[in-house]
């Protein structure tokens, strides 16, 4: 059996990711597909990229801010199809002091990216998918019994035992789907 490679799913905080590493440098149209495998191990076997961020509002000291931020994320779709853009709520806190270190007006973390929900989601329904998986190979389990002692008493074209074996055919295959659908770590959902 081939080495199965690490499912990696990873979340990016896109505001703090462009604020704080690309604003201002020649590497704002960052691969990040490339980018997060070069991070990873080769091995990685990379399922999803969430991209949280949220639409900023136009305002008069940015003309032309959104139509940036726009094309900046139809690149990163087009760029990365591994890529999704999952969208928050912008917006500004004003500044109950002064700071010792002066920090922007409009602070670029400032926006309800809900990252963290999302990431818990996702590990509660794989959970419950494996759950699934078990007992369904319980009742598979117990379903074959059945059948066993069915066509022994009954025979194989007795009617109930036919009924029975077409039954079980259709168990196994869901449960062969279910398996498979959980193997290939496929737990992102759609938001």
């Amino acid at each position: 059996m081939a080495k199965q490679h690490p499912r990696t799913y990873i979340y990016i905080d896109g505001f703090n990711l462009y604020y704080r590493s690309l604003k201002g440098t020649p590497y704002k149209w960052l691969d990040i597909e490339s980018m997060c495998q070069q991070l990873l191990s080769d091995n990685a076997d990379i399922k999803a990229i969430k991209y949280f961020t949220a639409r900023i509002k136009e305002r008069t000291n940015s003309t032309g801010a959104v139509d940036r931020q726009h094309a900046y994320l139809a690149a990163i779709e087009a760029q990365c199809p591994l890529c999704e853009i999952i969208e928050g709520e912008y917006y500004i806190r004003k500044k109950k002091r002064k700071l010792r270190t002066p920090i922007c007006k409009n602070n670029p973390t400032c926006f309800d990216n809900s990252i963290v929900p999302v990431i818990t989601r996702e590990r509660k329904r794989h959970r419950q998918r494996k759950e699934i998986l078990s007992d369904m190979n319980e009742y598979l389990e117990n379903g074959l019994e059945i059948l066993q002692k069915s066509t022994a008493l009954l025979g194989e074209n007795d009617p109930v035992s036919v009924k029975l074996a077409s039954a079980m055919k259709g168990l196994v295959n869901a449960r062969n789907h279910v398996k498979a659908f959980v193997e290939r770590g496929e737990i992102i959902e759609e938001f």
